[in-house]
Parts: C-alpha cells; structure tokens; sequence
C-alpha cells in the first residue's frame, strides 16, 4: 500500500494525466475528481491499508523528500 496525502496524490494525478495522457487542467480535474467519487466510499469502507503486508510513504522522506520509507504492515494492527 503506498500511503500519501490526499491533497498531494491528487495534484500529482492531475500533473501526471496532463502529461501522459495529453489531457487539459481542467479535463483533468473533472476525471480526478469524478475518481474520487468512487474512490473514497471504497477506501472509507475498505481501508486496504489496514491488510497490507507493506506500507510506502508515498509522500518521500528525508531531508529531499527523493526517498521512501517503507514499513510492514498492516498499518494498524488491533
């Protein structure tokens, strides 16, 4: 599981379909954000952090944030 800020994946989806799939902002935007629609009912309801076998900080780490941190998971365990 890659664990990242919402906010940050977000905006690097966007930059990333700008780029490789040739799509405007604003088409981006409306495909990111008609994602989400479906996206965050499952991630709320299913939490697959919570199963992982590893967990990657998404969002890097270090002084230059140019590295992950990868842990074993689950995250959280009861």
């Amino acid at each position: 599981w890659v664990q990242a800020d919402a906010e940050k994946a977000f905006q690097r989806g966007i930059l990333r379909d700008m780029k490789t799939e040739q799509r405007t902002k604003s088409e981006a935007v409306a495909f990111w954000n008609n994602w989400k629609m479906y996206e965050d009912p499952f991630l709320e309801e299913e939490k697959p952090w919570e199963r992982a076998d590893i967990v990657i900080n998404g969002d890097g780490y270090g002084a230059n944030k140019s590295t992950s941190k990868i842990t074993r998971g689950p995250l959280f365990r009861n």
